[in-house]
């Protein structure tokens, strides 16, 4: 006895079933047949005549005692382009200084969430530096990396 009924339709043309081979309960999830439009709108109602074009950020500037992320890709020959000040207490870099590097392009891609000197980093790629080595190993080895920062100025 199969107490589980396991069916699945991935298309209306190709099915698969539990492990019964019982077709005859297997439904479609989506049908283009019954497909239909909710609502239809109009850009003139959403978009006010005085938009100037210039891309809005969505983003309130960050302020002091927030934490905020950055994401980049490094390739081999890219940099951060952040000189790091590693204290003695643990977990404790601070950002000395902002360079050349894809640090700063995000910094001018993302204005209201900008690196700045004296922000804190609080994680890389969601683990909590333990000691400054480990943070350092993951920077030169990581390729995505998501940074947290909290704003400490």
């Amino acid at each position: 006895m199969n107490i589980f009924n396991r069916h699945c339709c991935c298309s209306e043309s190709s099915c698969r079933t539990g492990g019964d081979g019982d077709n005859s309960n297997v439904q479609p999830l989506i049908s283009t047949s019954s497909a239909r439009v909710v609502q239809e709108l109009d850009l003139d109602e959403i978009i006010p005549e005085e938009y100037d074009g210039k891309p809005c950020s969505l983003f309130t500037p960050v302020q002091k005692g927030d934490e905020y992320r950055v994401s980049v890709r490094k390739t081999p020959d890219d940099t951060l382009g952040l000189m790091i000040l590693l204290s003695q207490a643990p977990c404790e870099i601070t950002v000395k200084h902002v360079g050349a590097g894809l640090v700063l392009k995000w910094n001018h891609e993302n204005p209201d969430r900008r690196v700045e000197t004296g922000d804190k980093i609080v994680s890389v790629n969601g683990v909590r530096p333990a000691s400054g080595k480990a943070f350092m190993s993951s920077l030169k080895e990581d390729q995505e990396m998501d940074l947290v920062f909290r704003r400490c100025s």
